[in-house]
């Protein structure tokens, strides 16, 4: 009797240590799950705070105001003069709800596609970086007519 007593307890522990090991797998997997959906919502987030950045530097381009003005109000020091266009570093701050820590660069290169005396036809490549990794582009058309009103 002592013996059947001794076997319905080895199989009772060994069910319960089947038993934590089978949840144990299953924590890690769901654990694992979790983290790569963090991931896979802050690539969303950067991309559409890069999409959002990439469209209100287009719209800078497109305005009548002198781009570098309205770049250097919006940006301060973190404006950088290049030699076709501008860099913006935007070390914690891609965008107004951008997490602490983000590096990101917007770069934009401005050039003149056509020009003739009727008016210039410029195009500005607008592109957003983030730890080397280009969130998104944009490239935006923008013509001056010479004629006088």
């Amino acid at each position: 009797m002592n013996v059947r007593k001794s076997s319905g307890t080895i199989g009772l522990l060994i069910e319960v240590i089947l038993s934590t090991l089978f949840f144990s797998v299953i924590c890690v997997i769901v654990l694992q799950l979790f983290i790569h959906a963090r991931g896979l919502e802050q690539n969303s987030r950067d991309k559409s705070e890069a999409m959002a950045l990439a469209q209100s530097l287009g719209s800078m381009f497109l305005s009548q105001q002198d781009l570098e003005e309205l770049l250097y109000s919006r940006y301060g020091n973190m404006l950088i003069r290049g030699e076709n266009g501008f860099n913006i570093n935007l070390t914690d701050d891609l965008a107004p709800t951008a997490q602490a820590g983000s590096v990101a660069i917007a770069e934009i290169e401005v050039s003149i596609i056509n020009s003739s005396d009727a008016g210039t036809l410029h195009r500005a490549d607008i592109s957003i970086e983030k730890h080397d990794t280009i969130l998104f582009e944009l490239s935006v058309y923008k013509y001056d007519s010479n004629a006088e009103s």
